[in-house]
């Protein structure tokens, strides 16, 4: 672990102003980037508080190139410990995105997952004989962070509250509403004997 980058998280927490807790912080290692990258990830960090969703312990490793991204603007990967995310197109909608991933890992059952497909319309969960935007595993990340985000499209903002919601257990913080109950869907089985690919999540 980088005590180094945990200690300047910890700082631009204090220095934004954000409510990110101290147990937060220590679960997120920070590895390259700018000051600004840093700042996206506290930022990133404080909108999980503010929708009551664990951060999970993590590493965020920023990268000059999509080299190590296989062309793509961030991944999740699960074949180290901790955990990391990759991220090649540093801005805080990549962090964002690719920590809903992380949090979907550690989280949700395969019952919810199912759930939200059928929901949905989605056929494929992590297939990559489909396009991205077709892949339930990217439509959930994108509903999650559209629930945290700060200033999120508004176009089926019913539909996309429904969803997270049903997902996270809680209301979306982006309408400013305050969650009211504890996730009502958790893991029922170890993550790692899932059939998705998790070091290929974009």
């Amino acid at each position: 672990m980088n005590h180094a980058s945990r200690v300047l998280i910890a700082i631009l927490v204090a220095a934004i102003g954000i409510g990110a807790t101290p147990g937060s912080v220590d679960r997120v290692t920070v590895v390259g980037g700018s000051p600004q990258d840093h700042e996206a990830v506290a930022w990133a960090m404080d909108r999980f508080e503010k929708g009551g969703l664990t951060v999970p312990e993590i590493e965020v490793e920023f990268h000059a190139d999509d080299q190590a991204c296989d062309g793509a603007d961030g991944i999740f990967r699960v074949s180290q410990d901790p955990v990391r995310i990759d991220a090649c197109t540093p801005n805080r909608y990549i962090v964002l995105h690719e920590l809903a991933h992380a949090w979907d890992y550690f989280t949700l059952s395969d019952a919810t997952r199912q759930e939200f497909m059928q929901l949905r319309g989605l056929s494929e969960w992590s297939s990559y004989q489909v396009p991205w935007s077709e892949r339930g595993i990217e439509d959930l990340a994108e509903i999650v962070t559209w629930g945290l985000h700060e200033q999120p499209l508004m176009n089926d903002a019913a539909e996309k509250e429904h969803l997270f919601r049903m997902i996270t257990g809680g209301l979306a913080p982006s309408f400013h509403r305050a969650v009211e109950s504890e996730p009502v869907h958790t893991r029922s089985e170890d993550p790692m004997e899932a059939d998705t690919d998790w070091d290929m999540v974009r």
